[in-house]
C-alpha cells in the first residue's frame, strides 16, 4: 500500500487561429496502491461532466477536456488524488487567459486585501486575488471544498479498523477466522 500522490497537471491544449484555445485539456497523472480515484474540480468546486466538459480516467491518469473554453472557464484548476491510505494529494494549474501566450500565475495573483480575506474565506481558507480576472478564490484546508470553503469533505476514515486482526471470531473449539 502507497498513499496517493498527484505527480502532474500537463496541459495539451489545443489552440486555433490567433492564439485563442479550442480545447482545453489537462491531463493528470498519479502514484499510489491501489490506483487512487482522481476528482477535477475550479476554484473549490467539484467539476461535473456535461456537453462541453468530458472527463476521462484510465488507470493513474484523468483527463480533463473543455471544448470552446470561454471567460467563465478560467480559473484555477485542481487535480485530487485520495486512496485507502494517507491524506489526498493534488496540483493546481491556473487557466486565466485562452491565448496560447499564458503568463506566470505568480504574477498576476496575489493575497486578498486583509480587510476582504477575514470575511471571504470559510473555515480557516486562504484567500487570493486574481489580478487579471479581478476575482478572488479561496484555498481551502484540508476537509473542506467549495469556492469559499463552506462545504465539510466527506471523512476519509472508517468505522472499521485498518488491522483486521484485532477482531477474530471463534467459530467452535478451536476455529478462528477474522470478522
Amino acid at each position: 500500500i502507497r498513499p496517493p500522490r498527484v505527480m502532474e497537471i500537463e496541459d495539451k491544449s489545443v489552440s486555433g487561429n490567433g492564439g485563442r484555445k479550442r480545447r482545453l485539456r489537462l491531463i493528470c497523472r498519479s502514484k499510489g496502491l491501489p490506483i487512487p480515484m482522481l476528482s477535477w474540480s475550479r476554484n473549490g468546486t467539484l467539476i461535473h461532466p456535461n456537453q462541453r466538459i468530458r472527463i476521462t480516467y484510465k488507470k493513474r491518469s484523468s483527463t480533463l477536456l473543455i471544448t470552446e473554453p470561454s471567460k467563465s472557464d478560467q480559473g484555477r484548476y485542481e487535480c485530487t488524488a485520495s486512496g485507502v491510505s494517507g491524506k489526498p494529494s493534488s496540483s493546481h494549474f491556473d487557466f486565466h487567459d485562452f491565448s496560447v501566450h499564458s503568463e506566470n500565475s505568480e504574477a498576476t495573483d496575489r493575497p486578498c486585501d486583509p480587510d476582504m480575506a477575514l470575511h471571504y474565506c470559510f473555515n480557516g481558507g486562504t484567500c487570493h486575488y486574481v489580478m487579471k480576472m479581478q476575482e478572488m478564490y479561496c484555498v481551502c484546508p484540508d476537509g473542506y471544498t467549495g469556492l469559499r470553503c463552506d462545504s465539510k469533505l466527506p471523512s476519509q476514515s472508517s468505522m472499521y479498523p485498518s488491522t483486521p486482526s484485532l477482531y477474530t471470531c471463534k467459530m467452535g473449539l478451536s476455529t478462528r477466522y477474522f470478522c
